[in-house]
Parts: C-alpha cells; structure tokens; sequence
C-alpha cells in the first residue's frame, strides 16, 4: 500500500496582500511639444525610489513605494513621472528584527511589476516610448535606508 502524498508545507513566513492602489500619480513634460519635433541630446533618465511603512491596524500595514523617474536632455526636463503606489499587507505576529525586513523588502519586492507597469503606461501615454524600470534590489535599498538612519540618530544603533 502506498504512503498517501502529503502537500509539502509553505516555508516561509506568510505574507498576505490584502489590497493594492495607486495612491498617487504626476507626470509632467513641461517641453511639449517641442522636445518632440526638436533636435537635441539623448535624454538620461534616473530613477529614485523609497519605501516607507506604517500601521493600519492589528499585524496589518501599509507600505508605500515612492517611484520619482525623470528624463532630462542637456539640463533640460524631458518628463518627470512621481508616483505612490502601496498594498496592504497582514502578518502574524513577529518579533521588530524580522517584520521590518518583511515588511520593507518583501512588500515593495510584490509591489514592484505593478508600479513598474503603470510608469511604463504613463510615459508612453505622455508620447515617448514605453520605459522599463530595472529591477530594484530591495534589500540594498533597505540597508542603505537603515544605516542612513542609524547615522542620523546614532542612539538607534
């Protein structure tokens, strides 16, 4: 008689998404029309991003993904793109050394394809074309937010 097949089970720690949304969203392309018909340099673009969390409820959290992209030619603004876009996330009870990095890695890291799809829908709306935003290591992003903390307020540490 064979053994009965068991599922194997989640590891992890679980992470729910209960609701996603555009929180905010500007772009701008203080040039048009003419930086579609002039001559000039190839545009540059940069990307910033920050995370930021907070407590909606019992283990339930917002966590926003700041997105500012700006195009430039020369030193002149080709478009800007700023955009909030969060979730609402629920997790069980953990201890404060394992939420944050839950919280501010994983979070943005399922949040991330989504804002990266509506900045790329927005520019191309704006009349440029469609821009893909790299891949973002949310873990670098979250050590670098800490130790800015850290150095900004050393009793933190």
């Amino acid at each position: 008689m064979a053994e009965p097949q068991t599922s194997p089970q989640p590891t992890g720690i679980p992470l729910s998404v209960n609701l996603q949304y555009l929180k905010d969203l500007s772009f701008e392309s203080p040039r048009a029309p003419q930086v579609f018909v002039a001559e000039g340099p190839q545009s540059q673009v940069g990307v910033n991003v920050r995370v930021d969390g907070r407590g909606v409820g019992e283990n339930t959290y917002e966590i926003t993904l700041h997105l500012e992209v700006a195009a430039t030619a020369g030193d002149a603004q080709v478009f800007l793109v700023e955009m909030d876009y969060a979730g609402i996330f629920t997790v069980p009870q953990l201890p404060p050394e394992v939420l944050g990095p839950l919280l501010m890695i994983e979070a943005p890291r399922m949040l991330f394809p989504f804002a990266r799809q509506i900045v790329s829908a927005t520019v191309a709306a704006g009349g440029f074309p469609p821009l893909l935003i790299n891949p973002i290591d949310f873990a670098d992003l979250y050590r670098r937010q800490i130790a800015a903390q850290v150095q900004a307020d050393p009793a933190q540490a």
